[in-house]
């Protein structure tokens, strides 16, 4: 860990709203925790409008089409079975679990370094062996199962809500989350599909398999209440080991970038507080092409300089604020409106096992 790359509020200082009547350290000073209604209001006032392209919504923007991690996210984005004109679901409508899963979690993608992740394993049991080797995740993984295969499940088709498949020195492991987006606890119903979720098919071949909740920090007790065996890891969490493993790998140079980001992206959606740091460019507007050059001449790792692109469009469209396409590669992709008409993606595309180490892009049947 460099010294001295903390800003004045510590990684660990981070406390999100809950309850009412207490104080909560943050930034050094003590302020009012708010009710989960006051979150909600404001959530509801400062909602932006609704994204028509993926990366208006994607802190932690792909390097390119060909990579694992575009793929991973297409999966979600492009999938026009919940990104509908209908309001209140799909990755394009602010606030939706649909939006919060990638958008916050796919933030781990900033690191090259597998070692990078060995604290959110552990935190959820997985307990890597020796140098992690490989970490590689995916969203919706659906899978078709017999009607009856597992007791208390009537269903035929199982998503689970990400899943990590890691490599250490004994080999391969994975973890299956049921995820609940902040303010939604989770039910019996989750519970039950949460344990199958290690028992799929795709998942035969390996032996260390757990299964682990991500939910709010008051929705905590109720996980490990429903599955006393899951392991549980909260977005409140989350956002601390974010910081710690960017405050190991990087630079203090580049960690003053990232950190301020990282707060940010949790911020808006109500997870700890934060304001958003200045743009790259100095100026006052987000997301322009005057702040991806100066991002770029910043020469930091291609992932990070892409976070904090990503971050500063998503900032710009939060303020519904005109901003550019930061990458050309992005340009004459498929707004939301199109690929809802089209119904390009097929239940193969949805199927296709993207958290394992097998996966190749030349296994892609949507080119998009």
């Amino acid at each position: 860990m460099h010294e001295g790359c903390h800003p004045p509020n510590h990684p660990r200082k981070v406390i999100a709203f809950a309850g009412r009547g207490l104080p909560s350290r943050v930034d050094g000073r003590f302020k009012h925790r708010r009710t989960r209604q006051e979150l909600e209001n404001v959530m509801k006032h400062n909602r932006p409008a609704e994204a028509h392209q993926w990366w208006q919504v994607m802190p932690a923007l792909p390097a390119s089409p060909e990579t694992q991690h575009h793929a991973a996210l297409r999966r979600i984005w492009a999938d026009h079975t919940i990104n509908t004109r209908a309001k209140g679901r799909g990755y394009y409508h602010w606030g939706t679990e649909d939006h919060i899963t990638p958008s916050l979690f796919q933030i781990w993608a900033i690191f090259d370094n597998p070692q990078a992740l060995r604290a959110l394993l552990t935190k959820v049991g997985a307990r890597p062996v020796g140098e992690l080797r490989h970490v590689q995740w995916a969203y919706a993984c659906e899978e078709t199962i017999a009607r009856g295969t597992f007791p208390g499940f009537s269903g035929r088709i199982l998503i689970p809500d990400i899943v990590v498949h890691y490599e250490d020195e004994a080999g391969g492991g994975l973890i299956s989350f049921e995820v609940k987006k902040p303010g939604v606890a989770p039910n019996e119903k989750d519970a039950t599909k949460l344990s199958t979720y290690t028992r799929l098919d795709s998942m035969r071949e390996i032996a260390r398999k757990h299964r682990a909740f991500l939910v709010s920090a008051e929705s905590v007790p109720v996980a490990m209440k429903l599955d006393p065996h899951a392991g549980v890891l909260s977005w409140n969490d989350m956002q601390p080991l974010l910081l710690e493993a960017a405050c190991c790998e990087f630079s203090c140079d580049v960690y003053s970038l990232v950190g301020p980001w990282i707060k940010r992206a949790f911020a808006r959606h109500g997870i700890g507080s934060a304001s958003a740091p200045k743009s790259a460019s100095g100026e006052v507007a987000y997301g322009t092409e005057a702040a991806f050059e100066a991002i770029d001449a910043t020469g930091a790792p291609l992932a990070v300089r892409q976070f904090l692109k990503g971050s500063e469009v998503v900032e710009a469209h939060w303020r519904n604020e005109k901003h550019a396409c930061p990458a050309a590669w992005m340009t004459n992709a498929p707004t939301r409106e199109e690929l809802s008409e089209r119904k390009a993606q097929s239940s193969a595309d949805r199927r296709l096992n993207r958290w394992s180490p097998r996966w190749r892009h030349s296994l892609e049947q949507l080119r998009i």
